[in-house]
């Protein structure tokens, strides 16, 4: 799973709110539940609860606590134990796996060779660039010839 680096893709998600909800028979079974218990595909179980978060509006919203950081979240994923450089429960959430130095795969800083030539850096000299100076001292005598044309023409 790790390949020297913590992608969080590599983690899949195994508790959804989503599946809670269901499990608990809709929503009115969802409201009376206060906790879960997670079979993991190691052989553990983990106990997530549920915590009450209120909206911006004044509502209130049932969200799964991470049993790592007990932060509100609607997704939490597999870590499987020798996955990660310190002890987990089993389910961690993306906060937490950011905080392990995780990142998607999208967030790769790695400088990556595509195949085409490299582009010059911003600040180095024009001198980089083979054959520039040529072309533009051809660009400032066509638009000189074709100003002092358009000056003779006009008067």
């Amino acid at each position: 799973m790790n390949r020297g680096k913590v992608l969080i893709e590599d983690y899949p998600i195994v508790a959804r709110l989503s599946d809670f909800k269901a499990a608990a028979g809709g929503p009115e079974g969802f409201r009376r539940t206060s906790h879960f218990t997670v079979d993991l595909p190691d052989g553990r179980s983990v106990r997530v609860d549920l915590v009450d978060r209120s909206t911006n509006l004044g509502l209130k919203m049932r969200l799964l606590a991470c049993p790592m950081c007990s932060t509100a979240v609607r997704n939490l994923r597999w870590a499987p134990i020798d996955s990660l450089p310190v002890e987990t429960p089993g389910l961690v959430c993306g906060r937490c796996l950011r905080r392990l130095g995780g990142r998607y795969a999208a967030q790769d800083r790695r400088r990556r060779s595509r195949g085409m030539s490299p582009a010059i850096p911003l600040g180095e000299s024009r001198d980089a660039l083979p054959g520039i100076d040529a072309q533009l001292e051809k660009a400032i005598e066509d638009l000189a010839a074709a100003l002092e044309e358009a000056s003779a023409s006009s008067s």
